[in-house]
């Protein structure tokens, strides 16, 4: 089932059939599963079954036991959603074989945010309440979060210490605390990546992107030069959604900018992504050097026989069935060289 244009999900629109299709395939292929047996070492095998000195395999423990094999596909997943089982554990692994895993960030998921107005020496309501300051405005409601269930049409950009890095044009979803979506969704790759930098993330939404600046404009002068005495509230009606318009008064008062303006670039300051309990995904893993690009072995002469698959390597997607099919190919790559004769 295609979604967008470019987004694949199962016809079911249930992730669970993904898990039941796969198992149902390894059953008709005999393949033996083994539950709840956690790999705490992988090691290389030091002596053939005679005894005699041997680098040509690798032991595999767990708790009970030691499994021996020729070679080793690691295919452990990430840290998001650990309800599931993904503790991250696999990372681990892969550090103590001495394979280079950069830092694991949680993506695809919420960013939380507050109103940002850049060259304001007022106090934008929500911002210190959001961010843990005190401040004597610290009882003011919070315009943003009245926003809350909106959901809207935008151009979002991504701006790492004022320089875009990304942009993507779509739904976004307003919650109390978040800014969701799939747009935002597949944006908070990059926006997790630059927060973990230092920089200052700010996210820019054009809440009319097919209406020009100077177009708004000219409508909003109309609608004043033809309702003498219209408030601004009043004038917004129509041109945005009735609960964000508490905010782009806010931000344009804030600021000191045009309605028309704050409506082109409405501007949040994101500060956080939702834990890898939200994450659909992880950023990070295993960098794609330490792995031969046709097979997916390890580089390193003393790991042969050692295959990465999904999570694991430092590869991540946007929404929309991306990151199941770089764990169905990655993993169908992995395993098709490993059973090859050496």
């Amino acid at each position: 089932m295609t979604e967008h244009g470019s987004y694949v999900y199962p016809v079911t629109a249930q992730s669970s059939t993904v898990l039941e299709v796969l198992l149902r395939a390894m059953k008709a292929l005999d393949v033996k599963l083994k539950y709840s047996e956690e790999v705490i070492e992988i090691e290389r095998v030091r002596e053939d079954a005679s005894g005699m000195p041997s680098e040509s395999g690798w032991n595999v423990r767990t708790k009970t036991w030691t499994y021996t094999a020729d070679r080793v596909i690691l295919a452990c997943g990430s840290r998001a959603v650990p309800s599931t089982g993904s503790n991250g554990s696999g990372y681990e692994l892969c550090r103590m074989l001495g394979l280079d895993v950069t830092d694991i960030l949680p993506a695809l998921t919420a960013v939380s945010c507050s109103l940002y107005a850049p060259d304001a020496k007022a106090y934008v309501p929500g911002s210190a309440r959001r961010q843990g300051r005190q401040s004597e405005s610290q009882h003011t409601a919070d315009p943003l979060s009245d926003a809350s269930g909106t959901r809207t049409l935008a151009l979002v950009t991504v701006l790492a210490d004022g320089e875009q890095i990304a942009q993507e044009r779509g739904q976004v979803q307003f919650t109390k605390q978040d800014l969701s979506g799939i747009v935002v969704y597949n944006l908070s790759r990059f926006v997790v990546r630059a927060l973990h930098r230092g920089c200052e993330v700010t996210l820019s939404l054009d809440l009319v992107p097919d209406t020009a600046q100077d177009v708004l404009d000219q409508t909003i002068k109309a609608l004043r030069k033809k309702y003498d005495g219209i408030s601004d509230d009043r004038i917004l009606c129509g041109l945005v959604s009735s609960r964000l318009i508490p905010a782009v008064l806010a931000l344009s008062r804030q600021s000191g900018q045009s309605l028309a303006h704050v409506l082109k670039h409405f501007l949040l300051k994101a500060s956080a992504l939702r834990d890898f309990d939200s994450a659909q995904v992880c950023a990070g893993g295993v960098r794609v050097t330490e792995l031969h690009a046709g097979t997916l072995e390890c580089r390193a002469q003393e790991l042969k026989g050692i295959y990465l698959a999904g999570e694991l390597i430092d590869v991540d997607g946007p929404c929309g069935g991306y990151n199941l099919q770089w764990a169905f190919s990655s993993g169908y790559v992995a395993g098709l060289n490993a059973a090859m004769e050496p």
